[in-house]
């Protein structure tokens, strides 16, 4: 759900800032590539850390709420009519917490695994995140081809992705502790 949130929080930013708000497409880009600036710090931050298991999941809930961050600032931005800098810092922590929750998320799924499961459980992961990226990117396509007013729609495609954003919270905070060593 957070490679969801971002990629659709990132794609739909660059077209409503060109369609919406009149920007050039580089300019447009820039807001993404320096989100991106983020992603690399949060991965940077999260390397800094041990492989411990207790350490990947504090890692993760402190990361899915920074990824919260970017459409909430998107959805303050078409909503309310925000100046850019706020989408530029949410966009930046955004990325942290993708850099921060990425390598952990796959860290803390490989530990689960048996060395000969470890091709079928990384394979799951990036499937189910490939399904989660397009059935969001198709859900928002949805609202935003609708015969809603453009600025309307844009709006409901981010809250949305903050409703999405939340769930990715929500579950991260109150899964139970899963125990590799406990692992039958």
């Amino acid at each position: 759900m957070l490679g969801a949130t971002v990629t659709a929080t990132d794609l739909y930013l660059t077209l409503y800032l060109q369609t919406e708000r009149g920007l050039p497409p580089t300019k447009a880009g820039l807001v993404i590539a320096i989100g991106a600036l983020g992603w690399a710090f949060g991965a940077w931050v999260q390397a800094r850390f041990t492989s411990e298991h207790a350490i990947h999941r504090r890692l993760i809930l402190l990361a899915a709420p920074l990824v919260g961050v970017g459409p909430v600032s998107v959805l303050l931005y078409t909503a309310a009519g925000l100046p850019l800098w706020p989408v530029v810092a949410g966009c930046i922590a955004m990325g942290t917490g993708m850099g921060m929750a990425y390598p952990r998320l796959s860290s803390a799924t490989l530990a689960l695994a048996s060395a000969d499961e470890q091709g079928a459980y990384s394979s799951a992961l990036q499937a189910g995140e490939s399904m989660s990226v397009g059935a969001t990117t198709a859900l928002t396509a949805v609202v935003l081809t609708s015969a809603l007013s453009a600025s309307i729609s844009f709006t409901l495609v981010y809250a949305i992705l903050v409703a999405l954003a939340c769930l990715a919270i929500a579950i991260s905070s109150t899964s139970g502790p899963l125990n590799p060593a406990s692992r039958s």
